[in-house]
């Protein structure tokens, strides 16, 4: 099942709300980088909506009082699924959309030279990146995190649509 499992429940994504996994995820990430990981989920958007891109799926590090990294991220645009960390930034599937209220398969996966691979459905990207989360990174689906005015972190960026089989391995 992955170290990290969710399974055998899809969680409904309100598009507000908390839904942080406070998890070790100590097995998956090791005590350095240059490890390999991969993440899948299945995501079912409800709604095209073009204006606003919600995360799905998040590992971020605090490194200070008044910053978030983004790790490794499936974001949805309300048009295409896509990966994000603050390394490469956006990586897209070119020409490819998906469907709101449909069921889509995501993964990613990352070896320990930085070879990458990113895979909606039967679509996928290959790309190098040396982003990896930490031990301190934290898991949440249907939301990330933003920094807010009082040096705390808060709950943004809310998907809405079904989440379900997370898998972090």
């Amino acid at each position: 099942y992955g170290l990290v499992s969710l399974a055998d429940l899809a969680l409904e994504c309100s598009g507000e709300g908390s839904y942080a996994i406070n998890t070790d995820i100590t097995d998956v990430v090791g005590n350095s980088g240059g490890f390999g990981y991969t993440f899948a989920l299945w995501v079912f958007p409800y709604m095209n909506d073009s204006s606003n891109t919600t995360s799905v799926f998040s590992l971020e590090d605090q490194t200070n009082e008044t910053a978030m990294v983004k790790k490794a991220m499936v974001l949805y645009n309300g048009k295409q699924l896509f990966y994000y960390d603050d390394c490469l930034q956006e990586q897209m599937i070119p020409d490819v959309s998906h469907s709101a209220n449909e069921w889509h398969f995501v993964s990613f996966t990352v070896n320990a030279n930085d070879e990458a691979s990113f895979t909606v459905d039967h679509d996928s990207i290959y790309f190098s990146t040396h982003s990896r989360p930490s031990m301190a990174s934290v898991l949440s689906v249907c939301q990330d995190f933003t920094a807010s005015s009082n040096d705390t972190y808060e709950a943004s960026s809310f998907f809405i649509g079904l989440v379900d089989e997370v898998k972090l391995y």
